[in-house]
This record gives structure tokens, sequence and C-alpha cells, in this order.
């Protein structure tokens, strides 16, 4: 049987739309994205799927 593994960009009230870059998902006037970056560090960026 294979693992699944998923990683979720979720922030505190509920936002998932268009973590990575400022235009990705302009959808429906959405005016944050790009909101994840900053909150990166290295102990997020060594993380590997198991």
């Amino acid at each position: 049987m294979s693992k699944v593994s998923v990683t979720t960009h979720l922030t505190l009230d509920g936002v998932m739309q268009a973590p990575g870059h400022p235009d990705e998902d302009p959808r429906g006037g959405f005016e944050h994205g790009g909101w994840e970056p900053p909150y990166a560090d290295s102990v997020m960026g060594s993380r590997t799927a198991c």
C-alpha cells in the first residue's frame, strides 16, 4: 500500500487562496495573494515527504 502525504497552507482564519504569489489567484477580488512566503523558514523548508 502507498502512503499519501499532504501539505496544506492555511491561515488560522481559513484562507487557502493564492499562498505563493501576489497574482496567483485573484478570483473574487482577492487582493492578499502571496501571503505564505513571508512565514517560510529553514525548518519549513527542510520538511520532506515521508
